[in-house]
């Protein structure tokens, strides 16, 4: 037999099959755990988070409320102040404080300090505590608020 002819009998040559994307290899299982479990932290660092936070929310909606009604007055905004302060430090360390101990503590424990000044009205309780508050020491108060920083964060 010529060589042709052998050729001519042989059956075409197969194509293997294509390689399957399921299942994963060993690694890709790795890589989609620990993926997941990065997921998880950041959500439970995010939640941790909004929950610690709950209290400046009720804070600012509360100084909200009073600042809709006009009836913001030192005495509550120093008494807002004082409630959220206890929140976080503790009782012995802010409780007894008032005037310019009191101010400079609020100033003192924000990243930027408050604007000189913005916080000295509360030190004026004492002669006048029904006097309206002013639209700076509101302003400082909701930054107050919203930025102070506890000595666990």
């Amino acid at each position: 037999m010529d060589p042709e002819t052998l050729l001519n009998n042989m059956a075409p040559l197969r194509q293997p099959e294509a390689i399957s994307w399921w299942p994963p290899a060993i690694g890709w299982w790795i890589v989609a755990g620990l993926i997941a479990l990065a997921l998880v932290l950041i959500s439970l660092g995010l939640w941790r988070r909004y929950k610690a936070a709950h209290y400046r929310r009720i804070a600012l909606k509360n100084l909200e409320q009073q600042a809709v009604t006009g009836d913001v007055t030192v005495s509550a905004v120093n008494r807002l102040l004082k409630v959220v302060a206890l929140q976080c430090w503790p009782k012995h360390e802010v409780a007894d404080l008032s005037g310019k101990a009191w101010t400079e503590f609020l100033a003192s424990s924000t990243q930027k300090a408050c604007a000189n000044g913005s916080f000295e009205e509360l030190q004026t309780i004492y002669q006048a505590p029904d006097k309206p508050a002013t639209q700076t020491l509101l302003d400082a108060t909701r930054y107050w608020i919203a930025k102070h920083r506890r000595d666990h964060d």
